[in-house]
């Protein structure tokens, strides 16, 4: 407030002392003071110009952020990302400094990057310079953000940025939950794009040809979820082979999300409205049910240790014993459902699952529309069942199902198998007569599959 009074005064004293001076009369009192006011400011004014313009220097100069965690690091990154910043001199602390370039690899880079670098280490003055690329999805998150970046995108990735808004004002609504945003961009993806090996990881070719591999699945779920509103991360390791997927935060509780093993249809199958199965089998699933099947590394990922089968337990598909699981089973096949998915917390083993699930078709008349299933290996996790209502009663009930009856055969023949080596070890005998019982047993084997397929 001190700069606009001082500014009006000098004004005045300006003005007051040339009309004294053409009159030839002497100034009053407050003339007087006014005159001190400006003799002060002229003393005043030079070092208070190169204060003003030292600060001014000052805000437009970035301070050296310092890095003293890898929680510090990874905030740094996101503030490059946001701004789609090449490079940057940071200033580390000495846990970062014995180490910066594995620090670097560990946080959470591959979010947004597309090559990154670490160079000009210093030890001396504890700083580093940070070089970043940028992959498509995070650059078309930053513009989406923050318009002024919209000039760093490519062609491609403008129009890639319009299919995203597009989308999200297409299913994402006012008063949607977190779990409600992350379910239905998950469903999208899952009914709209395709796995195509040749289709490659940007999330650009996903969007413009709803095609792509893993990383392109994790790139657009990332995108997508981000523009609702919700924080995402991908998260690349190993899923019988190299693999991405995503964690999603849903009402503060972190979890595992893996769009590309829930979208059952290939390139060549029909995606006619009402004929996609969605699977939710990995969604909103925490470590130890990821841990089954999925390994990563990053240690600065945020860890998933919310309740299992968040999602299933919210929907109410959530079933701890077999006789509510059958009940709901019946239910969605009298409705006519194409399928039917819930989390069966009482599942032991398959051999037990198909001795009861035998006794439910005796019991249940909708069963016979069931023509496969799908389940966990151990003991509890998502069941799937498949249906088929079209000519049931011209059917023969084997070709009914024909899943469950492989399931069945290869589940006895490994058990009967087993049973047969484990009789071997305990027999001292010679070779010729070890190939002899193996010769009869893999009779016995097969009067065994035989009968289970005449079951059906």
């Amino acid at each position: 407030m001190q700069q606009p009074l001082i500014s009006f005064l000098l004004c005045d004293v300006h003005r007051h002392a040339t009309l004294t001076r053409d009159r030839r009369a002497p100034l009053d009192l407050p003339s007087w003071l006014n005159l001190l006011l400006l003799v002060c400011f002229f003393i005043t004014a030079p070092g208070a110009a190169v204060a003003d313009d030292d600060a001014a220097k000052g805000a437009g100069e970035e301070k050296p952020t310092i890095a003293e965690t890898i929680e510090d690091l990874n905030s740094i990154l996101d503030d490059m990302a946001s701004r789609l910043e090449g490079s940057r001199t940071i200033s580390i602390g000495k846990k970062i400094a014995a180490s910066p370039k594995r620090y670097v690899k560990n946080s959470l880079w591959y979010d947004y990057c597309g090559g990154y670098g670490v160079s000009g280490i210093d030890k001396k003055k504890g700083t580093i310079t940070l070089s970043m690329g940028y992959k498509d999805s995070e650059k078309i998150l930053a513009a989406y953000r923050d318009r002024s970046l919209l000039d760093q995108l490519n062609k491609k990735e403008r129009v890639s940025l319009q299919k995203a808004e597009q989308i999200i004002k297409d299913i994402i609504h006012p008063g949607m939950t977190d779990m409600e945003r992350a379910r239905v961009i998950h469903d999208f993806m899952v009914k709209h794009y395709s796995y195509n090996l040749t289709s490659g990881g940007a999330a650009t070719t996903m969007l413009l040809t709803d095609q792509g591999v893993c990383e392109a699945y994790s790139r657009v779920y990332y995108l997508l979820t981000e523009m609702a509103g919700l924080e995402a991360h991908i998260v690349t390791g190993v899923a019988g082979g190299p693999h991405a997927w995503n964690m999603v935060r849903v009402d503060g509780d972190w979890h595992h999300v893996d769009v590309t093993w829930d979208d059952c249809i290939t390139p060549t199958e029909t995606r006619e409205s009402g004929a996609v199965d969605i699977s939710r089998r990995y969604f909103l699933i925490d470590d130890i049910e990821m841990g089954k099947d999925h390994t990563w590394s990053i240690s600065s990922l945020p860890s998933s240790q919310v309740k299992d089968a968040a999602y299933y337990r919210k929907v109410k598909k959530f079933y701890g014993t077999y006789p509510s699981l059958w009940k709901a089973v019946d239910a969605a096949a009298r409705n006519k459902q194409p399928n039917f998915e819930g989390y069966m917390q009482a599942f032991t083993s398959k051999d037990t699952f198909l001795r009861k699930f035998e006794k439910a078709c005796e019991q249940y008349e909708s069963f016979k529309n069931i023509i496969g299933w799908n389940g966990p290996e151990e003991k509890c996790g998502v069941v799937s069942f498949q249906f088929d209502y079209s000519n049931t009663t011209d059917k023969k009930p084997r070709e009914q199902k024909p899943h469950l009856v492989q399931e069945t055969v290869e589940s006895a023949k490994g058990w009967l198998s087993e049973q047969g080596m484990h009789l071997l070890e305990k027999m001292d005998v010679d070779e010729e007569t070890v190939e002899e019982i193996k010769s009869k047993g893999n009779d016995v084997i097969k009067k065994g599959v035989d009968t289970i397929r005449s079951l059906f």
